[in-house]
């Protein structure tokens, strides 16, 4: 048999390359801008679409090649690791929520919640831990697009017509704070990150138009409970950050609230009668259903499905009494753990306007949610803003499982 000389053609093109995992700057900027745009484009199907297409593919690869080479579990700090096993706890309570129980759809849904609930709270924290100038970015961008998103609330409030057509004015917002009620904790949130940097004396003139325009927009939306949670979190935060400041703004207010009972005193009266007539909303009877219906399963909760068996106001609308609803007792004490560990992490900070800052930061969704707030694993929705990006700011300092103690934590 003659020789045969066999060929074998080299697969070496035929292979298709494996595309490179995208770099953290590339990733950073995404986050800032997904961030950013969720307040001033509408929610759905916009900025769902904007998050689901720009941040999940790379966000997913991340976590992917974070947990596979070990650089997730080195990395991974007593908050993070409280704020993902509450998040996989929500997940799980659809094993035994009989709302979603033989509708596949709807245990679909709340999983891809929680899934992107999940990427969004570790890629934040991932760029917050390694990149300082990432953590002023983040809060530059909050406070911009706050305030771009109270000047379009504001210039489009003369042709809103509904929010005429009540007995006192309600503004809406616009984007992620189209509900008043949300819309005004949202931007809470910008007011106080514009407030610290004012008192740091950073940007003196913008920043106090930022916070001049938060603060109006809270006051339009007639929103008694985010207005009364700023009013708390601002006085702490002065309180511990510039107490004679504080002093001076209440003499202050003293004297204007004086000056008008007695030159306009029907100004204060109407004003009090406004407020007084809209009642509870109805508050304590959807908290009464709350906890009869907490009483069903108080140890792990009802599931991430579950509603209140009230028309139009199926949730508690309050963040512990919710938490307890759809995660259960012990929902609950992982959420409060979380909280505390965070509070440590900003009780430890050197003191200052950043504690003071964070702090307050952290009171501030707990003031909020005594009369509002929902399920902590929907997204991308309000509560990213009102709740996860303020922890992620306030625990990004926190050190890894493990780690020596390091004094040149990012500040």
């Amino acid at each position: 048999m003659a020789n045969a000389h066999l060929t074998i053609p080299s697969t070496s093109r035929a292979l298709p390359a494996l595309p490179q995992p995208v770099s953290l700057p590339v990733r950073r900027g995404l986050l800032l801008f997904v961030v950013g745009t969720g307040l001033l484009v509408s929610p759905e199907p916009v900025w769902a679409m904007l998050f689901y297409l720009l941040i999940i593919p790379v966000q997913f690869r991340a976590l992917a090649g974070a947990i596979g080479d070990g650089r997730f579990w080195r990395e991974m700090t007593p908050a993070l690791a409280a704020a993902i096993t509450m998040i996989l706890w929500f997940i799980l309570g659809l094993a035994w929520d009989q709302s979603a129980a033989g509708h596949p759809g709807l245990q679909i849904l709340w999983m891809w919640n929680g899934f992107c609930t999940l990427l969004f709270v570790w890629g934040c924290h991932e760029a917050f831990t390694r990149s300082e100038a990432w953590r002023e970015r983040l809060i530059t961008v909050l406070i911009l697009c706050g305030t771009l998103n109270a000047w379009i609330a504001i210039f489009r409030l003369p042709i809103v017509a509904h929010a005429w057509d009540q007995d006192s004015l309600r503004m809406p917002g616009w984007a992620e704070t189209r509900h008043p009620i949300l819309g005004a904790i949202i931007i809470g949130v910008s007011a106080l990150l514009a407030a610290s940097r004012l008192l740091q004396g950073r940007g003196v003139r913008a920043n106090a138009l930022a916070l001049v325009s938060c603060l109006g927009f809270i006051v339009l939306t007639g929103s008694r409970g985010p207005i009364l949670a700023i009013g708390g979190a601002l006085v702490l935060f002065l309180a511990m950050a510039r107490p004679r400041l504080l002093a001076i703004a209440v003499v202050a207010a003293l004297a204007v609230l004086c000056l008008v009972e007695l030159f306009a005193p029907s100004v204060l009266t109407d004003t009090w009668h406004a407020l007084a007539d809209r009642g509870t909303s109805d508050r304590l009877i959807i908290w009464r259903l709350s906890i009869k219906a907490i009483g069903t399963s108080p140890w792990v909760g009802l599931g991430p499905a579950a509603r209140l068996d009230r028309p139009n106001e199926a949730f508690p609308h309050n963040l512990l009494l919710s938490t307890l609803f759809y995660a259960g007792a012990i929902g609950l004490v992982m959420l409060l753990t979380l909280f505390a560990l965070v509070g440590r992490i900003a009780w430890r900070r050197p003191p200052g306007v950043d504690r003071s800052m964070r702090i307050a930061l952290l009171v501030y969704p707990l003031l909020a949610g005594m009369t509002d707030l929902s399920s902590l694993i929907k997204g991308p929705a309000p509560m990213w803003y009102m709740v996860w990006l303020p922890l992620i700011i306030c625990m990004g300092s926190d050190r890894p499982f493990g780690a020596a103690d390091r004094t040149a934590s990012v500040r």
